[in-house]
C-alpha cells in the first residue's frame, strides 16, 4: 500500500491530486522508509515536450518523465535548478528494462515474411546516425532483443559478442556475409568528443555508456538481398516490389513515446536515401495500442515485445507471451489472449525454448543458456529490428523540492510511474529558500 490516497481531480482529465494518508506510518512505504513525504502530490498533463519545458522553467513542474533531446537541452538552459539522472552527458537514466524496435506484421502474406527483406532493411540503416543525430547520443545500442543494462549485458550481450562477430547471413547462394559491426561504440564516442563531451577511452566503459555493436550500414549488401528476393529498381533508383509496384512501407507510431517517434523519423530519412519510401502515421496512444494489439498495421516503431527483461537472468517472463499457443490472428486483440506477439510471429523453435525455460527454476544454470539460444534465433530471423535500450530524461527541478534519486544518490531507480515510485517520494524534502527568492 502506498502512502497517498485520492483527493481531487480535473473533470476534463488534465490533473489529479493525491493527499498523504493520515495513517501513512502503517502503509508499506511508510514502514520501509519511516518518512511521510510531501503532504500532496499532483499529476498534471501538460502535453508535448515544449509545454513541460515551459512549466518547469516557471517552477510549476517539479518532475517529468521524459522529453525529446532538444527539449531537455532547453530545460538545462532555462532552469539552472533542473537536472536528470546524471549531471553531465549523457544525462538520461539508462537502465529501464526494455528496448526499442522496428517491427513488421508477419501475420500477413507480404514481403516482410521473407527474412532476407527484413535483413535488407536492417543493413540499410545507420545505427550510429540514428543514435546520435536522432536520439542525441544518450542511449545504449543493443543488437539483440534485450535491454542493455549493466547486469543484463554481463549475462547476455557480453557472452554473445564472439557469436555475433562470427555470425553470418547468406546473401546469395553459397555466399555468406558477416553483418555485425563491433566498432559502433567507438564511432559514437568520436561523435560525442566532437560535440565537446567527455567520454572514457576504455572499451568496457564505452560499452556501459553507449551499449554494444550493431549491424553494419551496408546498402550494397542490402541491395543484393532485395535483388535476390525479386525486387528491382526503377530508372529513378526507387525500389519496386516483386509485383512491379513502387515499394512504400506504412508505419504507425505514437509521438508521445519520444524515442520510437524519433527513430521512425530517422528510418524514414535513411530508407529514403536507399530508394525506399516510408510513410509514417502518427497516432495518439490509445488508437496506437489498439491497432498494435489488433494487428492493424504493416510496420510499427515500438518497444517491449521480445526486447523486454527483468531484474533476473530468466528471459521466460518476458517472452512467454510469444508462445504460439497464444497466437492471435490479425483482426483479433492480443490483449484478450495473454499474448505479447503483436508482430504475429509463429515459430516452433521459439516455442521449444519457452517450453524448456518453463520447466526449470529461474536460478537454474540453463536459464542463461536457453536465453542465449533465444537471442540467436531472433537475430538469425531478424523477427524485429531492435535498435536501442530504453533511456528516459527523468528530470527534476530542485527549486522547491530536493531528495530525488540521482546517479550520485542512487538509493532507488527514478522510474516513478512504476511501483518503485511509492518508495521514492517519502525521501523528497522541501528546499528551504528565502521568500524574496521565490
Amino acid at each position: 500500500m502506498g502512502g497517498y490516497e485520492y483527493a481531487d481531480s480535473d473533470p476534463a482529465g488534465y490533473w489529479e491530486l493525491f493527499k498523504q494518508r493520515e495513517d501513512w506510518q502503517r502503509t508499506t512505504a511508510g514502514m520501509l522508509t519511516g518518512k511521510p513525504g510531501p503532504p500532496y502530490i499532483m499529476t498534471v498533463f501538460y502535453g508535448g515536450s515544449e509545454r513541460k519545458v515551459m512549466a518547469m522553467a516557471r517552477h510549476e513542474l517539479d518532475l517529468f518523465m521524459n522529453v525529446d533531446y532538444e527539449a531537455f537541452q532547453a530545460v538545462l538552459k532555462k532552469t539552472p535548478t533542473a537536472r536528470s539522472w546524471y549531471k553531465e552527458f549523457p544525462w538520461a537514466y539508462p537502465n529501464e528494462l526494455s528496448g526499442r524496435y522496428f517491427g513488421f506484421n508477419l501475420g500477413r502474406k507480404t514481403v516482410f515474411t521473407n527474412k532476407d527483406v527484413r535483413w535488407a532493411l536492417t543493413l540499410a540503416l545507420d545505427i550510429v546516425d540514428l543514435q546520435t543525430e536522432y536520439i542525441g547520443g544518450v542511449a545504449r545500442v543493443t543488437a539483440i532483443p534485450h535491454p542493455a543494462t549493466p547486469i543484463q549485458m554481463e549475462l547476455y550481450h557480453n557472452p554473445l559478442e564472439s557469436w555475433l562477430k562470427e555470425f553470418q547471413i547468406e546473401i546469395e547462394e553459397g555466399i555468406f556475409y558477416h553483418p555485425y559491426d563491433d566498432a559502433v561504440t567507438e564511432r559514437i564516442a568520436a561523435w560525442a568528443q566532437k560535440q565537446g563531451y567527455s567520454v572514457p577511452s576504455d572499451a568496457k566503459e564505452l560499452r556501459l555508456l553507449f551499449g554494444t555493436g550493431w549491424w553494419k550500414h551496408d546498402p550494397k549488401i542490402a541491395e543484393r538481398l532485395l535483388l535476390k528476393s525479386g525486387f528491382t529498381r526503377n530508372t529513378n533508383g526507387k525500389w519496386l516490389t516483386p509485383d512491379g509496384e513502387l515499394w512504400t512501407i506504412k508505419m504507425i507510431v505514437a509521438p508521445d513515446e519520444v524515442d520510437i517517434y524519433r527513430l521512425a523519423i530517422g528510418a524514414q530519412d535513411q530508407w529514403a536515401d536507399f530508394g525506399l519510401k516510408l510513410e509514417i502515421e502518427t497516432l495518439q496512444r490509445d488508437p496506437y495500442s489498439t491497432r498494435n494489439y489488433m494487428g492493424e498495421f504493416e510496420s510499427i516503431s515500438s518497444w517491449g515485445n521480445a526486447s523486454s527483461g527483468d531484474a533476473t537472468a530468466d528471459k521466460w517472463q518476458a517472452i512467454f507471451g510469444l508462445h504460439s499457443q497464444f497466437y492471435t490472428p490479425n483482426g483479433k486483440s492480443t490483449a484478450a489472449r495473454g499474448s505479447i506477439d503483436t508482430l504475429r510471429i509463429k515459430s516452433k523453435e521459439v516455442d521449444l525454448i519457452i517450453d524448456e525455460l518453463g520447466k526449470i527454476h529461474p536460478e537454474d544454470d540453463r536459464v542463461v543458456e536457453l536465453g542465449h539460444d533465444f537471442m540467436k534465433l531472433w537475430v538469425e530471423n531478424m523477427f524485429s529490428i531492435t535498435t536501442i535500450s530504453f533511456k528516459k530524461f527523468v528530470t527534476t527541478d530542485t527549486y522547491y523540492w530536493t531528495g530525488f534519486p540521482t546517479s550520485e544518490n542512487a538509493f532507488v531507480q527514478p522510474l516513478y510511474w512504476f511501483g518503485g515510485g511509492r518508495f521514492t517520494f517519502q525521501h523528497v524534502e522541501s528546499a528551504i529558500r528565502n521568500k524574496s527568492e521565490r
